[in-house]
């Protein structure tokens, strides 16, 4: 048990100064792990579905899934244990020389990654809105959705859970806008889809399933967070979102890949038919990212927190 806590019916209850920062109930932390795996990686799934077809792809996504959040979960008792609640941070109680060297390894990697993701969110954003205000120019509307995100990036876990519940909404309106667009067309024959086949496409399908569930360097920060945490309440809010986005890759990839065949292309957006509810479809997702952005942004600050506390600690 670390110092700060107090044991009730099975359960780390925090105390003291954990306890002001552990706010984020189960269901605000449930969906914002959602929203962490529902970046720009989902557009393009059914592209990398009709390069694996759709029955490896099925298996393939319930696989990598499966196994990032069994990741999680290794990472969270291990955050518990330690209490160290970064992935840096974490590595760096590795015994020796190699635990500073993954620390320093892992803080440089999350920075340069995560940093040049959220610049391609930006641009995303930036992309979205000069399609409605094309006299607009590029950098003006860059800067609209810095001015956009800024706030959320200073709210906790719990607050969070509104701009993901949001992001949330976006995706589920994408995939209705699919699932009405393939029963309204349900008449006309699939176009050139395979159910089983075997190649060099199913490694492209576990690189874009990777690209969208790789959220360890999110988790612990987010772990931190959960009222009343321990690693068994995490596990519970880990399940539930999983179960979620599995359904949810796998309904998108397939109804897409069905509707479009092997000519879909690798943004999905880019295939939506003209008019008022595509239009919408493309804005609405391109407004979804900023909602990932905070939680992806928390994964480089966190080693800074740490520090920060380190130093108050010793003063």
């Amino acid at each position: 048990m670390g110092l700060g806590e107090e044991y009730d019916g099975g359960h780390f209850v925090q105390c003291g100064q954990d306890a002001q920062i552990a706010t984020a109930s189960p269901l605000a932390l449930t969906a914002n792990l959602i929203t962490a795996t529902l970046g720009c990686g989902i557009l393009s799934l059914p592209w990398a579905t009709a390069g694996a077809s759709l029955l490896p792809a099925v298996g393939l996504t319930l696989l990598v899934l499966s196994i990032n959040a069994g990741t999680n979960l290794i990472l969270v008792f291990a955050a518990e244990r330690h209490q160290v609640f970064d992935l840096g941070g974490l590595l760096g109680r590795l015994r020796g020389r190699w635990g500073k060297l993954a620390k320093a390894t892992c803080e440089v990697t999350i920075w340069l990654t995560v940093f040049l993701c959220l610049v391609g969110y930006l641009i995303v954003v930036a992309d979205a809105l000069t399609q409605f205000l094309p006299d607009v120019p590029r950098p003006s509307a860059v800067m609209m959705g810095c001015a956009v995100v800024l706030p959320l990036c200073f709210l906790d876990q719990q607050h969070l859970a509104f701009s993901s519940s949001l992001t949330i909404g976006a995706n589920v309106y994408v995939f209705t806008i699919l699932m009405v667009y393939f029963v309204s067309n349900r008449e006309e024959p699939v176009h050139e889809c395979c159910i089983l086949g075997f190649g060099h496409g199913s490694m492209t399908m576990v690189s874009v399933l990777m690209q969208a569930a790789v959220v360890q360097m999110c988790v612990l920060p987010m772990y931190e967070q959960l009222e009343r945490r321990s690693p068994l309440r995490f596990a519970k809010c880990l399940g539930v979102s999983f179960c979620f986005v599995s359904m949810l890759f796998i309904a998108f990839s397939c109804v897409a890949y069905l509707m479009f065949g092997r000519h879909v292309k690798s943004n999905i957006l880019l295939d939506l038919p003209p008019g008022p509810s595509g239009t919408l479809a493309r804005a609405v997702m391109a407004m979804a990212v900023l909602g990932v952005y905070p939680l992806l942004l928390s994964s480089m600050v966190a080693p800074l927190k740490r520090r920060e506390e380190a130093s108050s600690t010793e003063i």
